[in-house]
C-alpha cells in the first residue's frame, strides 16, 4: 500500500511535489504524448517530472486516482474497500492542470516562489510533484490530509506513514526518497503534524538543482497485491503464528486465506535470496525485490 510524492527542485526550472489521494474532479486540458509536448512551462515541467520518474509505472486512466483539475482542489485516491484518502497540494494559486499524453498532470508555477507541481496516477496509488526552482525555496511541504473516519495517519520507523483504521492498513505513503540532479541522494523525511502531512528536503550549498523527493501513496490490497518490505518479511519468518497475526492486522478490512505456515516458508526463501514476501488477493504467496511495489522491498 502505497502513496508516493515527488519534490524536483531546479535551477530554473524543477518539481517538488507531494502525491495523494484522488478527487472526483477529471482532467484539464491535455497535451499531446509527452515526446510532443510543446516547450511551454508545463511542457518543461512534464519533462523534468517524467525524466525523474520514468513512466512505466503511471496509470493515466486509473479509476481509483485523480488529479484535480487544479492546483487547489483535492487529490483523492482509493483506500481499503470503499474508503478514500484525499489530500491538498502545497499550492498558492488556482492553476489549471495540463496532462501529459503519458498521464502526468502538471500545475506550472502554482506553489510558493513560483515552483511547478505536479501529479501522476501510478498502477498502485498515486504520485505528487514539486518543481522547485532555485535554493531559496522552502524546505517544507505541507499536504493536508482527509482521511477515512476513524483513520489515522501513523508514522513508521522506516520512515514510511501508515493510514490506518480499525487496526487494518488501508495504505502508507513510502519513505521518502530525494536525489539531486546528478543523482545525489538529498536527506528528506515525513513528519505529521495535525492533520498534515510535511515533508522536509534538507538540501544545501552542494546540491545540484533539480532536487526530486518522491512520497507515493500506494494502496497494495486494492491493486491485488499487499507488499511486505524486509523487516516485516523477517517478522512473517518467526513462525505460523506470527505471520498470521501480522497477515490479519494488515488485511482485516479484506480478510484473506493464507496459512500462517505458507508465509513463513515464502519468508525464510525470500531472506535467503534478499527479497520480500507479497501476498495478492486470490491468497497466493509469492516474492519481488527491486522496483516491483514501487521498491518497498528495503
Amino acid at each position: 500500500m502505497k502513496v508516493r510524492f515527488v519534490i524536483i527542485r531546479r535551477q530554473k526550472a524543477a518539481i517538488s511535489a507531494f502525491a495523494a489521494t484522488l478527487g472526483s474532479a477529471l482532467l484539464l486540458s491535455s497535451v499531446p504524448a509527452y515526446a510532443d509536448a510543446p516547450q511551454t512551462s508545463a511542457g518543461q515541467a512534464v519533462r523534468v517530472v517524467e525524466q525523474a520518474t520514468g513512466t512505466g509505472d503511471l496509470a493515466p486512466d486509473s479509476a481509483r486516482a485523480t488529479a484535480p483539475t487544479t492546483a487547489t482542489g483535492l487529490v483523492t485516491a482509493a483506500a481499503g474497500t470503499s474508503d478514500q484518502v484525499s489530500f491538498t497540494l502545497p499550492a498558492t494559486g488556482s492553476v489549471n492542470g495540463v496532462k501529459s499524453g503519458q498521464g502526468t498532470v502538471t500545475y506550472p508555477n502554482a506553489a510558493a516562489d513560483g515552483a511547478d507541481l505536479a501529479v501522476q496516477p501510478t498502477d498502485d496509488g498515486i504520485r505528487a510533484l514539486v518543481t522547485i526552482k532555485d535554493a531559496d525555496a522552502p524546505r517544507e511541504y505541507r499536504f493536508p490530509l482527509t482521511l477515512p473516519q476513524g483513520a489515522t495517519a501513523e508514522a513508521q520507523a522506516d520512515g514510511s506513514v501508515a493510514v490506518v483504521k480499525d487496526g487494518g492498513r488501508l495504505g502508507a505513503f513510502s519513505a521518502p526518497w530525494a536525489k539531486d540532479a546528478v543523482g545525489k541522494p538529498v536527506q528528506t523525511s515525513y513528519r505529521i503534524d495535525g492533520d498534515t502531512l510535511v515533508q522536509t528536503v534538507a538540501f544545501n550549498s552542494d546540491t545540484s538543482f533539480p532536487v526530486v523527493a518522491d512520497p507515493h501513496y500506494t494502496w497494495g490490497i486494492i491493486t491485488g497485491t499487499i507488499y511486505f518490505n524486509k523487516s516485516e518479511t523477517k517478522d512473517l519468518a518467526l513462525g505460523a503464528g506470527a505471520a498470521v497475526a501480522i497477515l490479519g492486522a494488515v488485511t482485516k478490512v479484506t480478510p484473506l486465506t493464507v496459512s500462517g505456515i505458507a508465509l513463513t516458508a515464502a519468508a525464510n526463501i525470500a531472506i535467503n535470496h534478499g527479497q520480500c514476501v507479497k501476498v495478492s488477493t486470490a491468497s497466493t504467496v509469492g516474492m519481488y525485490s527491486g522496483k516491483a511495489g514501487d521498491g518497498y522491498c528495503k
